[in-house]
């Protein structure tokens, strides 16, 4: 970080990994990095954006009203710029990462933040264990009717009245997209 920089922000999320935001918005505020701190990257602005969690609300700068309330990332997401949603869907699952590996999967030690919470790496000196987020290959399809201009899309019946999606599925490991 370099004095000529904008102040680092960051998306800020409740212990159960709801997002503290403003509605149709997301809420960046300002933030200072420890060394532990989730790098999600650089903004155009140029500022650094972090991903972190808080049992209290963020205070923006300046007071937006209303107050920022936690909602769960799912029921906001249709609401926000792609870009957005893109965003805080990262912040959330390198989160979530960070929370289901605290120890280590060969030695059952406590595992530390490394590479600005690009993965995490075992305590124990005899042990060189890292971890990465996962990926989840998927496949997202919109099947068309040209001739009859219309397309096929799903829906959940629990989901809100209009809401649809394309047709998405997970691929298993050594399968193609067709299949």
């Amino acid at each position: 970080l370099q004095s000529s920089d904008p102040p680092p922000l960051a998306i800020t999320f409740n212990p159960s990994l709801d997002i503290y935001t403003c509605p149709s918005s997301l809420l960046l505020t300002p933030y200072t990095p420890t060394p532990t701190s989730l790098l999600l990257g650089r903004l155009p602005s140029g500022a650094l954006l972090y991903a972190t969690r808080s049992e209290t609300p963020p205070t923006p700068t300046p007071t937006p009203t209303p107050t920022p309330r936690p909602l769960p990332l799912r029921a906001l997401a249709h609401t926000l710029p792609a870009a957005d949603a893109a965003l805080a869907a990262h912040a959330r699952s390198l989160l979530e990462f960070h929370a289901r590996h605290a120890f280590c999967g060969r030695c059952g030690q406590p595992t530390r933040v490394a590479s600005h919470g690009a993965k995490r790496r075992c305590t124990a000196e005899n042990c060189s264990g890292e971890w990465f987020p996962r990926t989840d290959p998927v496949v997202i399809a919109v099947v068309v009717d040209v001739e009859r201009d219309r397309c096929l899309l799903g829906r959940q019946a629990r989901w809100p009245v209009g809401r649809f999606s394309a047709l998405a599925g997970f691929m298993e490991h050594g399968e193609s997209c067709e299949e």
